[in-house]
């Protein structure tokens, strides 16, 4: 698996953005304890920006559970094919968002801007 994220010139390492749930590693972001937040306005900062990374995680995950059925469990692949298993499912969720008109189960009628794909059963 790759150890960085490049964006424009700098690069990032991947990291697990989690709760005190998790055990603490090198690539594993975890709050820090409440009781050492009191007087340090620094750690209550990152806190609060860990809970917002690790929220919208939780929401996008949401999104692509209820359309996406091998979200509704744990997935028991290896890392690398969970990545682009994950990558692929955004891909499709963001083309169907923005290409799909009409989406009826029974007899979907997929349009996009340039053709029309009748799926009859």
């Amino acid at each position: 698996m790759e150890e960085q994220y490049q964006l424009g010139r700098s690069f990032f390492p991947y990291v697990i953005v989690g709760d005190e749930g998790f055990t603490l590693s090198e690539k594993v972001m975890m709050p820090y304890p409440k009781d050492t937040c009191s007087n340090r306005l620094d750690r209550r900062i990152f806190n609060y920006r860990l809970s917002r990374a690790r929220r919208c995680s939780e929401n996008a995950f949401g999104v692509m559970g209820a359309r996406f059925q091998i979200f509704r469990a744990p997935m028991r692949y290896d890392p690398d094919d969970a990545r682009n298993l994950v990558m692929a499912v955004v891909c499709l969720h963001n083309y169907l968002r923005t290409h799909v008109t009409t989406l009826n189960p029974s007899h979907a009628l997929i349009t996009d801007n340039h053709r029309q794909f009748d799926t009859l059963d």
